[in-house]
């Protein structure tokens, strides 16, 4: 998208919507990787947690500022190593998935904490209203899996396609 579009699309929305105009640019990058996890990076994993409930059934009533996914593949997770070489994957494919997204990362691979059970990626994008770079958290639990069978669920977001 045209970064002057962009940049007239979020100041429009966030006097509409009355959300800061940086939160309303941040969740544009957040739905941005929403919408393509599945298909770039892994089937793997599955949206979780607070930004879910927020984005999918609580109709906005705040922005996050972070991604929270758990592991449901079909790897062993019993100890670090194995969950280590379960990741892998995921890890690898990182650099080309925030590549096609046009975003960044001082480490693509991200680092992995608490005995390889959790996995966090702090990715950039180039913010059209500062011109600076801002964050945004992605982590990936391999603590405990999903107790259901995840459902696929429309993501609410501000932006619209035009072509819809």
């Amino acid at each position: 998208m045209d970064k002057k579009i962009l940049k007239d699309v979020i100041y429009y929305l966030s006097d509409e919507q009355g959300f800061v105009a940086s939160v309303i640019e941040k969740d544009f990058h957040l739905t941005r990787i929403l919408n393509r996890v599945n298909e770039h990076l892994s089937t793997d994993i599955v949206f979780k947690g607070g930004t879910l409930l927020n984005k999918v059934y609580l109709n906005y009533r705040r922005l996050s500022e972070d991604l929270d996914f758990a592991y449901r593949g079909d790897a062993d997770l019993s100890t670090r190593g194995k969950r280590s070489k379960a990741i892998t994957p995921i890890r690898e494919k990182m650099p080309a998935f925030l590549d096609i997204l046009g975003l960044t990362s001082d480490n693509p691979e991200g680092k992995g904490f608490n005995s390889s059970t959790q996995y966090l990626f702090d990715i950039q994008f180039q913010s059209v209203l500062t011109d600076k770079k801002e964050n945004i958290k992605l982590e990936i639990s391999l603590r405990q899996p999903p107790f259901l069978e995840p459902a696929r669920v429309t993501i609410k977001h501000f932006f619209q396609d035009p072509f819809t």
